[in-house]
């Protein structure tokens, strides 16, 4: 639980003294990133990535910070951003050593049917999932994309140099070359045409076979899962 408890301009000054703390009531340690967001609005086209922090306190971001204790970062905004009266919106982001990118949770599915054993998403990804991954990569200073200021994310380096990832005029905002990048990172693939229709198949009438994928319920509450993180 990231929590932002105070934000402070220092007088005739363009320093902000900014404190914070992550609840967390596993780990002594976390990875934490910070973004600032323009105008309080968050959005792409509004966020200042790799903030200008000042006085030795960029050690009080990133990994192997103390959790459930108050840390502070003093920010540069004079050095970021040229408006000298706004409203902004600070942004803390944590993670523990046990959570990935996304919180997937898989199903396995035996061979059959001409297809080898697969693993899959229990739960579709959507939009919103992959907005999470991109927060974070930005707050964390991912080396692997650049930001635009018109609130487009593109590959820098590599096989996704200048290739347009994620752009939040349009929706869904995150591209197909966008999804790919983020599962590069967790050492997944979208799964095919064909391998989604095999994992929702039930048994197949008059044939004599059956896929083993499919099962009653012995309770059920609320209905199917339809998002990760859903409970059903």
């Amino acid at each position: 639980m990231p929590s932002v408890t105070a934000t402070i301009q220092r007088p005739n000054s363009p320093f902000v003294d900014i404190d914070y703390e992550v609840w967390d009531a596993d780990d002594a340690t976390v990875q934490t990133g910070m973004l600032v967001f323009k105008t309080g609005t968050q959005s792409l086209a509004n966020c200042i990535r790799d903030l200008t922090l000042v006085e030795g306190t960029e050690t009080k971001l990133g990994t192997g910070i103390p959790a459930n204790q108050k840390h502070r970062v003093t920010w540069n905004s004079g050095a970021d951003w040229a408006t000298p009266l706004a409203d902004y919106r600070v942004a803390i982001l944590a993670k523990d050593s046990r959570q990935k990118l996304l919180d997937i949770h898989y199903l396995d599915l035996p061979a059959a049917g001409g297809i080898g054993p697969l693993r899959i998403s229990r739960s579709p990804l959507i939009e919103s999932d992959y907005m999470q991954v991109w927060w974070w990569l930005l707050a964390t200073h991912d080396t692997g994309i650049r930001l635009d200021p018109a609130g487009k994310i593109y590959g820098l380096g590599g096989s996704y140099d200048n290739v347009l990832l994620c752009d939040e005029s349009v929706t869904p905002a995150t591209k197909t070359e966008g999804r790919n990048y983020i599962f590069a990172k967790l050492g997944l693939r979208e799964a095919s045409t064909a391998e989604v229709a095999w994992a929702k198949s039930g048994s197949s009438a008059g044939t004599g076979t059956a896929t083993v994928n499919v099962w009653s319920a012995g309770r059920q509450v609320g209905g199917r899962p339809k998002n990760v993180n859903e409970y059903g």
